[in-house]
């Protein structure tokens, strides 16, 4: 992948730069299924030369309607390789809005599950997923030139203040942010992110693409969970780096956790205030070398806006943090 008038590497390069670095290492983790960055990579680039030849290219949007799953990075990966852009949304919505944000992002390919997409696409190409990224046929990697305005994704906004409203978002912005968050988050071969968040919310993304492009594994937790599961997810998924809301959070400190996060070397905290008494909370239950950072950014921006470190102290509080270049 070629991005020009740029210093940022692409998002593109620097995934194959893990595959590359670390071929046989565990890229993603799905209940039994572990993929290498090598098999990551394979499927990704079948799937992206079946995207160019349904006619994806520059800017092209195609919608992956898909649940959290292996299957799901590979269509991201895919898209990014296609130079598409992508559309992430979540399958667990009705179909009439699924089909308004899919129609209204003038997307023009849906990656599905081989049972369909569930709604009407009306002209839209819809593609399985499965039945492309596990081929017996060999693709090398797209070599596609991109520039760095080209879109990389489209996301929505909540529709907190009325219906939803499209956002999208460069390469060079996505490519910057990658390679901005995981120097913060201090990413590395050996880390284990949990990919907590749903489809179609823009830190979905940072969980799956960035630990990639650092040769980290990213664990995708089996079908649908809730507070009460978390806790069991993370003993048995054992990660070094999870990402939650702070109500999430909260039910650690309303479990049995006994040394369920012994693993936790970050928690990561956004979406909502963070409150000094939680804060004392979860000190109390994490082992010593765990760090706690407040994360933000509006969907209008490029996932995290702001990154800060919460203070060791008992009492201390979130701050707003220091601006995320990208």
């Amino acid at each position: 992948m070629v991005i020009e008038n740029t210093a940022v590497t692409d998002i593109v390069d620097q995934f194959e730069r893990s595959v590359d670095k670390g071929p046989d290492e565990p890229a993603v983790v799905h209940g039994d299924l572990v993929l290498s960055y090598r098999e990551l990579d394979r499927r990704a680039n079948r799937l992206a030369h079946a995207l160019i030849a349904a006619g994806v290219g520059a800017e092209s949007v195609v919608a992956t309607v898909l649940e959290p799953s292996a299957d799901l990075l590979v269509a991201h990966l895919a898209v990014l390789k296609s130079g598409g852009a992508i559309l992430p949304v979540d399958p667990g919505q009705p179909a009439g809005r699924l089909a308004d944000l899919v129609l209204r992002a003038d997307a023009r390919v849906a990656i599905v599950p081989d049972g369909g997409a569930g709604f009407s696409l009306g002209d839209i190409t819809a593609v399985p997923v499965s039945a492309l990224a596990q081929g017996d046929t060999e693709a090398g990697r797209p070599r596609s030139a991109v520039c760095p305005e080209q879109l990389a994704y489209v996301i929505y906004t909540s529709g907190s203040t009325g219906r939803p409203k499209a956002v999208g978002v460069s390469r060079h912005a996505l490519s910057q942010h990658t390679s901005t968050i995981a120097d913060l988050y201090e990413l590395g071969q050996a880390d284990r992110v949990l990919q907590a968040a749903r489809p179609g919310v823009d830190v979905a993304i940072e969980q799956s693409l960035t630990p990639l492009t650092r040769g980290a594994s990213v664990l995708v937790p089996v079908g649908r969970w809730g507070g009460l599961e978390l806790v069991e997810m993370i003993r048995q998924a054992r990660p070094s780096v999870v990402d939650l809301l702070p109500g999430y959070a909260q039910h650690l400190v309303d479990s049995d956790t006994d040394g369920a996060l012994d693993s936790v070397r970050l928690l990561l905290l956004g979406g909502d205030t963070v409150k000094p008494g939680d804060i004392r909370d979860w000190r109390r239950i994490l082992p010593a070398h765990t760090r706690i950072m407040n994360a933000y950014g509006p969907t209008e921006a490029t996932i995290t806006s702001v990154v800060g470190v919460v203070g060791a102290g008992a009492g201390a509080g979130a701050g707003v943090g220091v601006g995320v270049e990208g």
